[in-house]
Order: C-alpha cells, then sequence, then structure tokens
C-alpha cells in the first residue's frame, strides 16, 4: 500500500459538485472565485495542501457537515498560473483520502478538521487479481479508443501498487462524480477496486455497442 503522508489536521477546500479528487490523481482546476483565490494564497505561502470537498445534492442534517460528504480527497498544489483577470489555473496531485470531523469557523473560504483514513485489505491475493484486471482492462478501454494520458501509460508499465493503480483508473476512467465519491469513501480496497472495475467494464459493455 502507499506510505502515509504527514499531512496537517485543519485542511482548507473548495466545495465543488463535479469533482472529486483521488489520491495519486491530478485534477487540474480553475480558480474565480475571491474566496477561492483568498483560500489559494495562503496555501501557497503555506504547505500548499488544500482539500476537495464534494457538495452534496440534498443536505443531510445526520452528517457532521450536512451540506458536504464526509471524506474528501486531500492534495498538493503542484502548479498554478495566475491569469491577467485575477483567475488561477492550477494543478492538484491528490495525496490522501481524509474523513471530515468538524468544520472550522470564522474564515471567508471553509476550512475543516479532518482525520486521515487508513485503506483497509481483507483479502491481499484477491486484491492483486483485481488490481491486475483494471490494468488489463485499460489496455483493452485503450484499444477501444480512450485515450490514456502518459502518466497512465507510466503508471500501467511501473506500478504494482493495488491502492494506486485503483486510484488512477478511478480519476481516469469513473465519470459520475456520485460513484467517484462512493468510491472515495470506501475505506476497504476489496470493494474499491470492484466499483472501479464494475464501472470500467460498463464503458466496454458501451464501446462493444
Amino acid at each position: 500500500m502507499t506510505n502515509p503522508i504527514e499531512i496537517p489536521n485543519q485542511i482548507p477546500a473548495i466545495v465543488l459538485s463535479h469533482a472529486v479528487l483521488f489520491p495519486n490523481s491530478l485534477l487540474p482546476l480553475h480558480i474565480f472565485e475571491e474566496k477561492y483565490r483568498d483560500m489559494l494564497a495562503d496555501c501557497l505561502q503555506g504547505d500548499r495542501f488544500f482539500g476537495v470537498a464534494h457538495a452534496l445534492p440534498i443536505m443531510n442534517p445526520d452528517l457532521v457537515i450536512p451540506d458536504i460528504a464526509p471524506v474528501m480527497g486531500v492534495g498538493v498544489i503542484r502548479a498554478c498560473v495566475t491569469r491577467e483577470d485575477g483567475t488561477l489555473d492550477l494543478i492538484l496531485q491528490g495525496l490522501a483520502r481524509v474523513q471530515i470531523e468538524g468544520e472550522i469557523e470564522g474564515t471567508a473560504y471553509r476550512i475543516f478538521q479532518t482525520e486521515m483514513l487508513q485503506t483497509q485489505v481483507e483479502d491481499a491475493v484477491q486484491v492483486k487479481a483485481l488490481s491486475d484486471k483494471l490494468k488489463e482492462m485499460a489496455h483493452a478501454l485503450s484499444d477501444q479508443g480512450y485515450q490514456l494520458s502518459q502518466q497512465m501509460d507510466q503508471y500501467l508499465k511501473n506500478v504494482d501498487d493495488p491502492e494506486i493503480i485503483g486510484d488512477m483508473m478511478a480519476s481516469a476512467f469513473v465519470e459520475h462524480p456520485w460513484l467517484r465519491q462512493e468510491i472515495l469513501d470506501t475505506a476497504t480496497l476489496d470493494d474499491r477496486l470492484e466499483l472501479v472495475l464494475a464501472a470500467m467494464q460498463a464503458l466496454m459493455d458501451q464501446a462493444a455497442g
């Protein structure tokens, strides 16, 4: 599994309904709201970490934070360019899943109290088999016309860590935000890889017509 990463337990976050950040993946973002510009200025002067929280279509009073999903991806800013109009384009590299435990009040942008989530494995042999199947499926989808990025191609050739493979495949091939969030929420790697594999199989079925 991937190595633990030292991430602060208070994380500023951007809240989006259409984007989910997976560890071991890259997410391009265009930032235009003033509160998020302020957040990025603070992040760039500090540790460069921030999270991407998934906005819920309906508020759930049973959740710690009713309007967002309880798990979010945290990443580090790898590149950031400011445009002439003051908006920013950046690349966020996903690092970890975190559980949202509460919200820090008193700032223009949102800051969450979080706890790192550790991936669980029930059957290491099954996990390896699922990971190998995901790689095979990625090559099959490439043959069907799905474009693989240069980064993805390198991962398929050089990476054997099932958790990394699962995150990369989910980021590249799972389209629907609600399903992406379900995969992010899933603590057990066996179940997570099954979800990604089912989504990729659905793409194969569509391509086969």
